[in-house]
C-alpha cells in the first residue's frame, strides 16, 4: 500500500530480481542476455560519479551493470580496487571533484569531435542546409551516422525518379543528378542569384556547353557539332536529356525569388486559405450561440441556436508561358532568360494582389461586390434590414482621429448573423492609397491629436486604436485615391480570403518543347481564387 511504498522509498531500498518479484514490482525473471562489453574509463568515471550519492545500494552497483542483472565480466573484476567505492564510505569531496572533472573533460572532447565530424559531413551543403546542420549540432544525441542520414533525406526531397529510356535506365544517371545540381548552382551564380561555388566544374560554362554535356550524359554524341546544331539537337531530344530540367530549376529559382519579394499588401488584411479542388467551397460567416444557461444540479443542457451565412470561394487556374529559344541558347542569353523568369514571378504576385483589390473595390460605385444577402459588401443600411451591413460612411471624411473612432465604433457594435449578440470586432489595419499615406501615418503615430490645437490632448488613434498602416497604389485609381478602409485581423475574422489549391502559394513551373517554334517553353501557373468573407470585419469611408 501507499504507506509501505513510501517507507521503501524513504529507506532507499534496492531490490534484487527476487525481491522485486516478491514485492510485486516485477512479474517474472527472464533469461539473461549475453554480457555487454565493459565501458571505457570515461564511462566508469561517469557511473561512479552518478552512483556515489546513493546509499544502501548493492556492491555491484559501483560499476556499470550488464543487461538483465548478469554478473560482472572479468574485465570489471580486474579494475583497480580504488575504482570500486565502498557504499558505506562515501567518496571524499576531492575524489568526487576529480571524477567530475575527468568526466566533463571527456564529455567535452567527445562532443567537440561529434560536432566537427558532422560539419565535415555537410561540407558544401552547410550554407544551403544551415537549419538542418544547426539542428544536428544542437541535438547531442545525433550521431555522425544519423546526421548523414538526415542530410541524404533532405537532398532527396523533390528529386525526380530516374528517367527510363527504352525499358532501361539511361547511362550515367548518378552523373545526371550531379550535373543538374552543379549546373543549376553555376547558372544561379552567373545570374547573381547565388554565390559562386569554388570547385564547381560547371562554373563559366555556356548554355550551349551545358546542353552538350546533357546530351553526352544521355548517350548522344556531340562531337564536331556547332552551337546551333547542339541547340537543335537538345530541343529535339527533350525526353532523354536533363537540360530542360536544369533550365526549369534555374527559371524556378528566379521566378520564386521575384514572386516572394514583390510588395504584396493583401496579405496584411485578407486571409490566405486552402481548398482541395476547383469546386465551389462555402465560407461560413460570423455567427454565435445564445448566451450560456445556468444548469441546476442534475439539470439538462439545452441546445443553442446558430444562424449562419455563407459566401463562396473557388480556385481557378491562372498562368503564362516563357520560352528559351534556339537563338538564346546559341547566343548564351542567360540574362534574358532569367529576366523573363523574374518578370513572370513579379507578374504572378502582382496578379494575386490586383485580383484581391479588384474584388474589394468592384461594383456599385466602388462599394465592393454584392454579397449573398443581395446587399453591397459596403453599405450604410442598418444591419437589421435585409442586406444591410452598416459598415460604410458614404459622405466621406478625411482620415482623422474622429473619423477613425466613428469607424471603430461601427465595427465593434456589429452583431452576429442572427442579430443576437454584439461581436466586438476590433479593427487592426487601416488601408489607404499612396495619396493619403503621409496623412494616415501622421494620424496613427502622432503623440497628440493632429486635429487639435492643444498639444496636450492625447491622440486616440495612436493610444487606443493602434492600427497598422497598409498602403497600396492600386487604390489611387479608385475614387481619386480618397477612399480608406479598416479591417479586423484576418486571423480573427476575415473580410476577404484568397484560397490556394492545396494551400500552395508558390507558382508551379513545367517545361515542354514547342516543335513549331524551335523553343523550350516554360509554363507557369498558380491556382487560386479570391472570395468575400464576413462584411462585419471591414469598414469603408469614401474619404475627402
Amino acid at each position: 500500500d501507499r504507506a509501505e511504498l513510501a517507507a521503501l522509498m524513504a529507506a532507499e531500498t534496492w531490490l534484487t530480481v527476487d525481491d522485486a518479484i516478491a514485492q510485486g514490482f516485477a512479474d517474472e525473471r527472464i533469461a539473461a542476455a549475453e554480457p555487454a562489453a565493459e565501458p571505457d574509463s570515461t564511462g566508469q568515471a561517469r557511473w561512479q560519479l552518478a552512483m556515489a550519492k546513493y546509499q544502501n545500494k548493492p556492491q555491484s552497483f559501483n560499476t556499470p551493470q550488464n543487461p538483465a542483472g548478469s554478473t560482472r565480466s572479468a574485465a570489471a573484476d580486474a579494475l583497480p580496487q580504488e575504482a570500486h567505492m565502498d557504499p558505506k564510505a562515501p567518496a571524499s569531496v576531492q575524489d568526487a571533484d576529480n571524477i567530475r572533472k575527468a568526466a566533463e573533460t571527456a564529455a567535452l572532447a567527445a562532443e567537440s569531435a561529434r560536432r566537427a565530424d558532422i560539419r565535415n559531413a555537410f561540407g558544401r551543403y552547410s550554407d544551403e542546409h544551415r537549419e538542418l546542420l544547426d539542428t544536428c549540432l544542437d541535438d547531442n544525441t545525433c550521431s555522425l551516422q544519423a546526421a548523414q542520414t538526415r542530410l541524404l533525406a533532405k537532398l532527396a526531397e523533390g528529386v525526380e525518379p530516374l528517367r527510363a529510356v527504352g525499358g532501361s535506365f539511361s547511362a550515367g544517371t548518378d552523373s545526371g543528378q550531379k550535373f543538374i545540381n552543379g549546373a543549376t548552382q553555376a547558372l544561379a551564380a552567373r545570374s547573381g542569384a547565388d554565390k559562386r561555388e569554388m570547385g564547381n566544374e560547371f562554373n563559366g560554362m555556356s548554355l550551349a556547353g551545358l546542353a552538350a554535356h546533357a546530351l553526352t550524359l544521355s548517350g548522344i554524341s556531340v562531337k564536331g557539332l556547332s552551337g546551333d546544331a547542339i541547340a537543335r539537337k537538345v530541343l529535339a531530344t527533350h525526353t532523354s536529356s536533363d537540360f530542360p530540367t536544369l533550365l526549369s530549376n534555374v527559371a524556378g529559382k528566379a521566378l520564386r525569388a521575384a514572386y516572394g519579394s514583390f510588395p504584396n499588401t493583401w496579405q496584411s488584411w485578407a486571409m490566405a486559405g486552402e481548398v482541395s479542388d476547383f469546386k465551389i467551397h462555402p465560407r461560413i460567416q460570423m455567427g454565435s450561440f445564445n448566451n450560456l444557461d445556468t444548469i441546476p444540479e442534475g439539470g439538462e443542457y439545452k441546445y443553442g441556436t446558430l444562424t449562419e451565412e455563407y459566401e463562396n470561394a473557388r480556385a481557378l487556374t491562372k498562368g503564362k508561358a516563357i520560352a528559351l529559344t534556339r537563338q538564346m541558347i546559341v547566343n548564351d542569353d542567360l540574362g534574358g532568360f532569367n529576366r523573363r523568369a523574374q518578370l513572370m514571378g513579379r507578374s504572378a504576385a502582382r496578379s494575386v494582389n490586383i485580383d484581391v483589390y479588384t474584388l474589394l473595390t468592384g461594383g456599385a460605385a466602388n462599394h465592393g461586390p454584392t454579397s449573398v444577402d443581395t446587399g453591397q459588401f459596403f453599405n450604410e443600411t442598418a444591419a437589421t434590414t435585409a442586406g444591410g451591413h452598416a459598415n460604410l460612411t458614404d459622405t466621406g471624411t478625411a482620415i482623422t482621429t474622429a473619423s477613425i473612432a466613428l469607424g471603430r465604433k461601427k465595427m465593434r457594435t456589429q452583431k452576429d448573423a442572427g442579430n443576437l449578440e454584439v461581436l466586438n470586432i476590433l479593427p487592426k489595419i487601416l488601408v489607404c492609397s499612396a495619396l493619403k499615406e503621409d496623412i494616415a501615418w501622421a494620424v496613427l503615430n502622432s503623440t497628440s491629436d493632429p486635429s487639435q490645437s492643444n498639444p496636450g490632448k492625447k491622440n486616440y488613434a495612436a493610444d487606443v486604436a493602434k492600427l497598422n498602416l497598409v498602403t497600396d497604389p492600386f487604390l489611387d485609381g479608385i475614387n481619386s485615391g480618397l477612399s480608406w478602409y479598416m479591417f479586423a485581423d484576418p486571423m480573427d475574422v476575415a473580410a476577404f480570403e484568397v484560397v490556394f489549391l492545396d494551400g500552395n502559394q508558390t507558382p508551379f513551373i513545367d517545361e515542354a518543347i514547342d516543335f513549331d517554334t524551335d523553343a523550350m517553353k516554360f509554363k507557369v501557373r498558380l491556382d487560386y481564387g479570391v472570395a468575400m468573407g464576413d462584411w462585419r470585419a471591414a469598414y469603408l469611408n469614401d474619404g475627402a
